[in-house]
């Protein structure tokens, strides 16, 4: 399922929210799509999926490795999750849930890192990263 941007909408919006509209979007057209979030909704704009679909959002407040295990869960029965949280939370602080709940247990977790890299430098070094693409390419896709 690909929602195609226009050259218009490609360019000059936020990142958070492309993300945020086409999810909705998606939402929109599936109702198996679930938005799971670790209580940075307001940063992501997945706020509004809240407000829009409420049945198909979750915030499991800052417990980012319960997401992927509820994530994982949520593929096994059919459903498509969505997790969001900063990069560094979704990558290396889950790792071990994501290499045996998502690739190791072959279920479908879509992520979204965002603020990856130094983009959030000020917070200090737990929420920077620079090995997240490395850590998830390590994953065996079966």
């Amino acid at each position: 399922m690909t929602i195609e941007l226009s050259e218009k909408e490609a360019y000059g919006i936020e990142l958070r929210n492309v993300v945020a509209d086409r999810l909705e979007k998606l939402m929109e057209q599936d109702d198996r799509i679930i938005a799971l979030d670790a209580d940075l909704s307001a940063a992501s704009n997945w706020n509004k999926l809240q407000e829009t679909h409420p049945n198909q959002f979750i915030n499991v407040g800052v417990s980012e490795a319960n997401m992927v295990g509820m994530a994982s869960g949520l593929s096994i029965a059919g459903f498509i999750p969505f997790i969001h949280s900063f990069g560094p939370f979704v990558t290396r602080r889950v790792f071990d849930q994501l290499y045996l709940s998502g690739g190791y247990a072959k279920t479908t977790i879509n992520i979204y890192g965002s603020d990856p890299g130094f983009a959030v430098g000020p917070n200090g070094g737990t929420h920077t990263t620079l090995e997240d693409v490395a850590l998830m390419r390590s994953i065996p896709m079966q």
